[in-house]
Formats: C-alpha cells, sequence, structure tokens
C-alpha cells in the first residue's frame, strides 16, 4: 500500500516506528532500568541501579520483555535494529533505481549528516551538564563529538558520543555500494546475490589468521572493523532481495530471498567464527525474527485505522533513534535523584525523549532534506542542460 500524497509504501512507515519504539524500549526501559554497567560509559555518575537494588523486580515496563527474551533468545533492541537494516536494504534500491547517482547521494548527506551531527551535539552537551552537575568527568571530548557526529569514530579510535552510531557505519557502508552499484546500471537478482557473497568473503578473509600474518596490526584492525560492517551489509542486502523480487513468482522470489538469507547467515558465521574483535550486532535470532515480521508487516500491509498514530513516529525516527540515548538515561538518573518513582520517570523521561526529537525532525531534518532535495534537483537540471548543449 502506498499512502496518496507522496507514494511511500505504507507498511514501511508503520514497521520503521515498530523498529525504532524497539530499539528505544530496549535502551531505556531495559537496559536503563536492569543493566547500570551499560550505561556507565556514557553516565558516569550511574554506580548501580538507578531505581535501586530490587529495580528489576519491581519494573513493570520490562519484566514480560525480560521472560520473552530468556525463553526466545531475542533482544528487542538488535530485532529493531535489524528491522531498520532490512527496511534500508529495500527502500535504498527503489530510491537508487528511481534517481540519479548523483541526485541519491546528495539526498542521503543532506539526510544523515545534519541530524547526526545535531544529536551529537545535543548528547555531548547535555553530558557535560550532568556531569559537571554530578562532580563526575565526561567520557567526550570536542575530537570526539566532531568524529562522532560524522560517523568517524569507529575508524578514529574516538569514543562515540551515543551508542548507536555503529548501525549508522553500517548504513553508510551499504549506501555507498549501492550507489556504485547502481552507476553500473539496472541491479539484478544476480548482482543483489554477488555482492552479499563479495560481503560474507570479506567478512571471512578479513579476520582469519592469513590477514593477520600478512597486513600491519594497524590495517589489520582496519579490515577487522570494516569486516563488522560488511557482514551486516550482506543482511541489508536481503531487504533488497526482497524488493527485487516482489513482482517475481511466488517460487523465484523464495528461491532468490532464500539465498540471499543463507548468505547473510554464511557473513554472519564468518563474523563470528574468528573472535578478533568482539561480536554484537545483529545476530542469527534476531535477523531471523526480523525477517519474519517484516515478511508478516509486507504480507498484511498493515492498512489498518488503529495504528496511523504510528505514521507520526516514522516521520521522527530517525531523531529519535539518534537522540534517545545517553538522553533517556540522563533523564531517568535525574528524575531518579529528584525523588520520582520508575513508572513517573520512565513517562517523563519517554516524553522528553518523543519531544526532542520531534524539535530535531522539524528545526533540522526537515530543512536538511528540503535543501538536500533542491541541491540535488538543482544539479541534475544542470548537468541535464548541459548534454542537451552538447
Amino acid at each position: 500500500m502506498q499512502t496518496k500524497n507522496d507514494n511511500r509504501i505504507l507498511f514501511l512507515d508503520y514497521l520503521r516506528a515498530v523498529a525504532c519504539l524497539l530499539v528505544v524500549f530496549g535502551h531505556i526501559y531495559i537496559i536503563g532500568f536492569n543493566y547500570y554497567e551499560g550505561i556507565q560509559p556514557w553516565v558516569p555518575s550511574v554506580k548501580g541501579l538507578i531505581f535501586g537494588p530490587d529495580a528489576y523486580l519491581r519494573n513493570i515496563f520490562t519484566w514480560p520483555v525480560m521472560n520473552f527474551a530468556v525463553l526466545t533468545g531475542i533482544n528487542v533492541g538488535a530485532l529493531g535494529v535489524g528491522i531498520f537494516f532490512l527496511i534500508s536494504g529495500f527502500v535504498i534500491l527503489r530510491a537508487v533505481e528511481r534517481e540519479s547517482t548523483l541526485r541519491f547521494v546528495v539526498s542521503r548527506i543532506f539526510r544523515i549528516y545534519p541530524v547526526s551531527l545535531t544529536c551529537v551535539f545535543i548528547a555531548g552537551a547535555l553530558t557535560a551538564i550532568y556531569c559537571a552537575h554530578t562532580g563526575t568527568t565526561s567520557p567526550n571530548t570536542l575530537t570526539s563529538i566532531l568524529a562522532s557526529g560524522f560517523i568517524l569514530n569507529g575508524f578514529l579510535h574516538h569514543f562515540e558520543a551515543t551508542p548507536v552510531l555503529w548501525s549508522l557505519e553500517v548504513e553508510l557502508m551499504f549506501y555507498a555500494l549501492m550507489a556504485a552499484m547502481s552507476a553500473r546500471g539496472h541491479l539484478s537478482e544476480r548482482s543483489i546475490l554477488t555482492a552479499a557473497v563479495i560481503c560474507a568473503g570479506y567478512t571471512y578473509v578479513s579476520r582469519s589468521p592469513f590477514a593477520a600474518a600478512v597486513l600491519p596490526h594497524s590495517l589489520f584492525m582496519i579490515a577487522v572493523h570494516l569486516s563488522f560492517d560488511s557482514a551486516h551489509v550482506a543482511f541489508l542486502l536481503v531487504g533488497s532481495m526482497i524488493y527485487r523480487t516482489a513482482t517475481a513468482r511466488a517460487w523465484s522470489r523464495l528461491a532468490w530471498c532464500a539465498l540471499a538469507v543463507a548468505v547473510s547467515c554464511v557473513a554472519r558465521w564468518a563474523f563470528e567464527a574468528e573472535k578478533v574483535y568482539g561480536l554484537g550486532g545483529v545476530d542469527y535470532v534476531n535477523g531471523f525474527a526480523g525477517i519474519g515480521i517484516f515478511a508478516a508487516a509486507m504480507w498484511s500491509g498493515m492498512n489498518w485505522k488503529w495504528i496511523m498514530p504510528l505514521k507520526w513516529v516514522a516521520d521522527i525516527s530517525y531523531p529519535l533513534y539518534l537522540v534517545h540515548v545517553p538522553l533517556g538515561w540522563i533523564c531517568l538518573a535525574w528524575l531518579a535523584s529528584l525523588g520520582l518513582g520508575m513508572l513517573s520517570a520512565g513517562v517523563i523521561t519517554g516524553a522528553l525523549i518523543l519531544l526532542s526529537a520531534w524539535a530535531v525532525h522539524v528545526l533540522v531534518e526537515e530543512p536538511a532534506r528540503m535543501l538536500g532535495k533542491g541541491l540535488s534537483s538543482a544539479r541534475n537540471a544542470a548537468a541535464t542542460g548541459s548534454v542537451a548543449k552538447s
């Protein structure tokens, strides 16, 4: 299904909102309430569970989810990111086929960086204020904030101002791959699968003892760092394959998508086989759960009136994804210090991060998107005029 105004696919909007809310829920109401060690790097003043040592027993927000996670192995945060990746794989292939490569690149730059820079500076400023208030040292520096804003902290080995930047690095690598592939012509099922195989192969080779032996240590660590991205790009290509085969016969669609999923699993295996640089990211369980949810959403269309409020969440999903931590953790710690309980602090924190994301969407994201759209259109018109004159 598509909206009447902007030709966007409705189920993707609603699914984007669900994915974002899963990530926010996992970070704020599971990690924020139950795992203080995960908060400390960004909020150093937190020395134990924010709401006391028995908080996890009194946490009405998350105990059913925690029980479900224990039974299934599903991590709501990783599940949300996995759904995000599938949506990106689907949408970006659709975009590169409808736009010139130049327009796609310009629009992505203005889509990603203004919001990332804004949210990172907000995170850095609020962290500095809170650390000054609590007599602790902020983990951020101006250099680390700039590196985080431009999503280069992983390569430059700087502290990340917000812990979700790794997924944006994966997205940027995927955008670069799709732009390069689309510049060479139509992206067929075979070319998408080939790209996934290359990603899996790179992931395996870059983490192998052979690479460690032949590469200088600094280059080897860069190669290993990129292997994390390439393993996840293979998963994004599953979303691209779903889009490419959407109008194919059922048996053909299933065959191509099954091959893409299989290659993605090989890429994940290659990433986990040589434990030279940690794990993390979207694992098998959460990846398959994300594929199942994506397929169900696509099949149903999600064209239900009762979920229409999710459209607003979808509109602010990118700034919400970037701004919710460490802002949410700081809000929880601050409200707890004022004597508020878990329920009231959780509700107020949720409202504050939604309001902050909406403000970034209105003041930064939309103007930047329109500017990028205008610039890319002007460049395309100029290029077309030059070709016509020649």
